[in-house]
């Protein structure tokens, strides 16, 4: 099971890809609304906690806070693992609420094609949900990495709801 932290909001796990990697356990890092909620978050989570990151939302669109690489996967409370294509960076803000990364290539099972995934807080009409685009921002399946329109059950993934 991939370590979620607590009262954190999104869990962002980095799988280990390195034997050098401290006694093989999974680096987490919470990804919260606010600079406090990750404080907290990062409290709550004890060993395993590498450090708390935000995009504040003050930032301006698609920019990041620090330029990182991303982690391999987000994991939903629900223990739901999102891959995230493979030499991507983030998390960016978005222009609506949820945020996302970009720049990557395929890897963990998605297509090379796959460049980027967005992950979407819920509103009035629809749930939490992911996307996954190609460097055109067009939506793609995330197995073939062929456009797909609004309508193909492929083009919004949903997610639990855990709150």
């Amino acid at each position: 099971m991939l370590p979620v932290v607590p009262g954190g909001g999104w869990a962002l796990i980095r799988a280990a890809a390195h034997a050098d990697e401290a006694a093989g356990a999974l680096p987490a890092i919470a990804h919260a609304a606010s600079s406090a909620g990750a404080a907290q978050a990062a409290a709550r989570g004890g060993a395993g906690v590498a450090e708390a990151a935000t995009t504040p939302a003050s930032a301006a669109v698609g920019t990041l806070a620090e330029p990182r690489r991303a982690p391999d996967f987000v994991v939903t409370p629900h223990g739901e693992a999102i891959p995230v294509p493979d030499g991507a960076v983030g998390p960016l803000s978005t222009r609506a609420p949820g945020f996302q990364y970009i720049g990557g290539s395929g890897g963990k099972g998605l297509d090379q094609r796959v460049s980027a995934v967005r992950i979407m807080d819920a509103n009035q009409r629809q749930g939490r949900r992911v996307v996954y685009m190609n460097e055109r921002d067009q939506r793609v399946n995330p197995y073939t990495g062929r456009t797909i329109s609004k309508s193909d059950p492929l083009a919004h993934l949903y997610l639990k709801d855990w709150e």
